[in-house]
Parts: structure tokens; sequence; C-alpha cells
């Protein structure tokens, strides 16, 4: 029984984790509304390689409006899908025609709009991992990576006369939602309030909020702003938390060794090869994986910059909710032993 306290006191709560595949990502939902027959004509068989990114430069409704007109000669145009704010995805034309959206490079294309205009920068998240969800489902259906050379600007199809989708798009962050499939990833909001509730925090609700995106009503406000309040998070120096943005697996890791004062090995790093000694989570990354909170990949690496999955985090909350309860049952042993 000594040996058990002294196991549960000092942290030492051993976990396996088991990679499992991840499930084919289906079709996000739609909303079919087709475009007009004279906007658009048959692929003929060729094979759709790239999707090419544009702006709508309006609102939603516009483009919609748009192609389902019927257009003047010269002047008919078409996308196959379109994006809105708020997440909505419209399709107008069947992947297996041909949308008139990038002149001469629309036979082996996939053409998405999104509601906004180039030169703003309006892109919400929503936006952004629905587009991403899209793109990720179009690569495996359709067999192209997912990198710049297959998802691209219709500026660059077009450099004279496009420049969308814009200086303001988020090219690296799209890019990594879209490998990774967005609806399987963990938010910064969701990943905070679920830590701060495996952490025992005691829900903090100030009459101001700490961070003008996360308002009162946010179901997860009592819960970040207890962890503002803990001194676990900051913002971005512009008063927003990014509560939607995902969340990566080295900044979560850096979360937990600051929520639990983790210390990393003696002996160093935690020996993933995609973590040297220089990164700056290696030490929280280290620290977490000695902890048994957080394991690494299938292939021997951590994925410090992988965005982090909601089966992860429901494993970490769980291991954390765990360390704790062993602590307490520990205490509580020496407690009665005095």
């Amino acid at each position: 029984m000594a040996e058990r306290a002294q196991a549960l006191l000092i942290g030492v709560l051993f976990w396996t984790g088991v990679a499992c595949p991840a499930a084919a990502a289906g079709k996000p939902a739609v909303d079919f509304q087709p475009a007009y027959s004279g906007n658009y004509s048959p692929r003929s068989g060729r094979t759709i390689r790239r999707v090419v990114m544009h702006t709508i430069e309006g609102p939603l409704s516009s483009g919609v409006n748009t192609f389902d007109s019927r257009l003047p000669p010269g002047e008919a145009r078409s996308a196959h899908y379109l994006v809105g704010f708020d997440g909505t995805i419209i399709q107008m034309v069947r992947d297996k025609d041909v949308a008139w959206h990038a002149v001469g490079h629309n036979a082996e294309t996939i053409g998405i709009e999104h509601e906004g205009y180039s030169r703003r920068d309006g892109w919400t998240e929503a936006q952004l991992r629905a587009s991403a969800g899209l793109v990720h489902w179009l690569s495996l259906e359709y067999g192209f990576p997912v990198d710049r050379n297959h998802v691209v600007s219709h500026e660059e199809l077009d450099p004279r006369n496009r420049d969308d989708p814009g200086p303001h798009f988020p090219w690296d962050y799209y890019l990594k939602l879209a490998r990774a499939d967005p609806a399987g990833l963990t938010s910064r909001g969701d990943a905070v309030a679920d830590l701060a509730k495996a952490l025992g925090l005691d829900p903090h609700r100030p009459s101001r909020p700490t961070f003008k995106d996360v308002p009162a009503d946010d179901p997860r406000y009592p819960w970040i702003e207890a962890a503002a309040l803990a001194g676990l998070v900051r913002g971005h120096g512009d008063g927003r938390f990014l509560p939607d943005r995902a969340m990566d697996r080295g900044t979560f890791a850096a979360l937990l060794q600051q929520a639990l004062g983790l210390a990393p090995p003696s002996g160093g790093g935690g020996g993933f090869p995609d973590v040297p000694a220089g990164h700056p989570r290696a030490a929280a990354i280290a620290a977490a994986d000695a902890a048994g909170l957080m394991v690494g990949r299938a292939d021997g690496g951590f994925g410090p910059d992988d965005f982090l999955g909601r089966a992860d985090l429901k494993a970490v909350a769980d291991r954390v909710r765990a360390r704790r309860a062993g602590v307490v049952e520990a205490l509580d042993w020496l407690r009665r032993r005095t």
C-alpha cells in the first residue's frame, strides 16, 4: 500500500495510446441549388486535378443569383461550390460537370467561391473550416494532394485580371485544416474549457469578459475565464482569444505543463524525431510525455504542429482527472496513516 501511495504522490500514472486509423471522411453537407444550364458544360471524362479558390466579391446570395441567371454571351460563369461566412456550403454545379470559373483551367479543376471580398480581411473560422473540410473530401475523392500546387488561387491562374482570394487569405492555416479534416479537430476554446473542467477549476463569470470574442453567453465562457484567472491563457494582444481557431498539439502540451507544473525528464527531451532540443515546445512536450498525459503518433513522432483531435482531447482530459484523483487518494491515505 505504501508503494502505491508513493507512486500516486509523484504522479507516476502510465497510460498507453494506440493510434486508430481515421475513418474515411464523408462529403460535407451541401445545399444543392443548380446553376443555369447555360453556365456550365459536361466534363467529358477529364480528371479533376486541382481546386481553385475564389471570392464572390459580395454576399453569398449575389453569387447564387449570378450563377443561376441567364447571362449575356461571353459572360456566362459558375462555380461548383460557394461557402458562406457561417459555413454554409452551396453546390451549384456537380463535380462531373465543368464549371466556368477560371478561363483556360476549367476542364480539370473544381471552383470554390467564398462569400466576401478579396481586399477585406473578413474570413471567418466557420467559413475556413467548411471550405477546408470540402477540400479535404475532394482530395480524397479525386486523389490529389493538399498543397499549393493543387489548391491554387484564382490570381495565380489569371494574375492580370484577378486577385482573389486576396492577401488576407490564411494559406498556411487553411492547408493544415484541409490536410487534417476540420470535422475531427479541437478548437482552442473547447480545449481550454475541457482542461479547466478536468483540472477542477471553479467556473468564473466576471461581469466584463476578458476576451472580446468570448462573450458571456458562450457556454465555454466560465471555463475560459477560469483558465485566464489562473494565469493559464492569454489573448493575442488585440483583446481576442480566437476560441474557434484549431488547437495544435505543441501548444496544448505547453498548457498542460503550466497547468500541472510538470517538469521535463532529467534526461532531456522525449525522444521524438520531430521535436529537436531547440524546438520551442520541446520541454513541454517531454514533460507531457513523461507524465503519460500525451502520447506520440504511430510513426514515432509527436506532431507538435499538428492539430489536436477531439479524441485526443478527451483522452488527455481523462488522464488529467485520473491524475488528480490519484493524488487525492494518496493524500487521504497518508492522512489516515498519520
